[in-house]
């Protein structure tokens, strides 16, 4: 079914008469260029069978492209104000929930209501997909808690800004690479750089540019993954200090880290200058089994 198409006049005009003014203080940046909202949902790879998770609906520019292809869309949106002008844009439909809420319950958990809904929905062995215009103060977290989530998550295909882009998709000797890097690569099989975005598409305009970002999840990616998570924030808490050094003061700030110090003192390291910041995937990887068989053979209380 052919879409009407919405200018940057009618966004206008949806928000003049929800009464909505919007502040870039308030991190409101919608998308307002019709056909990137098109691209990005097709960037998507939405089967008629999936389930989209549409985190920021605004006012539904992007969730109008979604809805004619996913089977069903949950899409979630805080601003009450503004999840109103989408029920009007979007009208009733059986394969749309808006849920007025937050998505995150806190910086590191997701809602469980949203979680709830998805659930709901995926019923009957139904594939995740995640596609949005993420709110981006909140972008990093929204990623690494939907991929390390027990869903059956196929993609993500989102907005956010492009320094934090950079990060997700950063190797080791890249500028970005960080714990989020380390993270992303542990959880995801591919992420990549769809396109960069200007300013310019979003009302009101963001001062940085965005980009499209594209990750493909791996299939074992919970193995591990909360010791490991463990290790890699806390070594990066003191990334300009040598590994060794940075494992202790990491057990010391978190004693269930018990048995880093010595895993880094066996770990072969590039060099033995090597900060966090050296270590690659595999490496944390050593570290994170090796403070497994530490916490498996330490002595009940």
């Amino acid at each position: 079914m052919s879409l009407e198409r919405l200018d940057r006049g009618r966004m206008k005009q949806l928000l003049a008469e929800a009464g909505i003014r919007l502040r870039r203080s308030s991190g409101q940046n919608f998308l307002v260029e019709d056909d990137l909202c098109a691209a990005i949902a097709r960037a998507g790879e939405i089967g008629p069978g999936d389930v989209v998770l549409e985190v920021g609906v605004g006012l539904g520019v992007l969730t109008r492209h979604l809805v004619e292809q996913a089977g069903h869309v949950v899409g979630v949106e805080l601003d009450a104000r503004v999840i109103e002008a989408a029920r009007r844009l979007l009208g009733e439909r059986d394969d749309l929930t808006l849920l007025h809420m937050d998505a995150l319950e806190r910086k590191n958990a997701l809602n469980p209501e949203v979680l709830a809904t998805l659930r709901e929905r995926l019923a009957g062995g139904r594939a995740l997909r995640v596609v949005s215009n993420l709110p981006y103060n909140v972008a990093t977290s929204l990623i690494l808690l939907l991929l390390s989530a027990d869903l059956p998550l196929a993609g993500i295909v989102a907005m956010v800004q492009l320094e934090a882009a950079e990060r997700f998709a950063a190797r080791r000797g890249d500028e970005g690479y960080g714990a989020v890097s380390v993270l992303c690569s542990a959880l995801a099989e591919q992420i990549e750089i769809v396109r960069r975005v200007p300013p310019e598409v979003f009302l009101p305009r963001p001062k940085v540019t965005s980009a499209v970002i594209r990750i493909v999840p791996r299939p074992d990616r919970q193995a591990g993954y909360e010791t490991l998570s463990r290790i890699v924030r806390g070594l990066f808490n003191y990334r300009r200090k040598r590994v060794v050094k940075a494992a202790r003061l990491a057990v010391k700030a978190t004693p269930s880290l018990a048995g880093l110090e010595e895993a880094a003192r066996a770990l072969e390291l590039p060099h033995p200058e090597a900060r966090p910041e050296d270590l690659s995937l595999k490496d944390f990887r050593a570290l994170g089994a090796a403070v497994q068989v530490h916490e498996t053979h330490r002595p009940a209380p």
